[in-house]
């Protein structure tokens, strides 16, 4: 899911380098160092809310990447599990971004 989702924009290593980096107005994070940014612990709620990009994140700002939680949201074939299956999918690639920590 990382690869589909995130990797054209983050790079398949995470490093903000993946292929249409470049043609970004924004700088595009490096997500290798999100422990070492956060005193060393990975802070997966905050990466699960930047994913989601439903809710403001309290000092980023609006978001500036694609809105992965509506879009989550309507591939969701169940409108009972609508957010469980988000957040499911949300989760996968936080954890997998921690994976990717230097």
């Amino acid at each position: 899911m990382y690869v589909q989702y995130c990797s054209s924009c983050h790079g398949r290593d995470g490093r903000g380098d993946g292929t249409v980096s470049g043609f970004l107005k924004l700088k595009v994070p490096d997500l290798t160092i999100l422990r070492k940014a956060n005193k060393g612990v990975f802070p997966t709620d905050l990466v699960i809310l930047a994913i989601d990009g439903r809710r403001t994140i309290r000092g980023h700002g609006d978001p500036k990447m694609p809105v992965w939680g509506e879009i989550f949201s309507r591939e969701a074939k169940d409108p009972k599990t609508t957010e469980v299956v988000t957040l499911q999918r949300e989760k996968l690639i936080a954890d997998y971004v921690a994976t990717l920590q230097r």
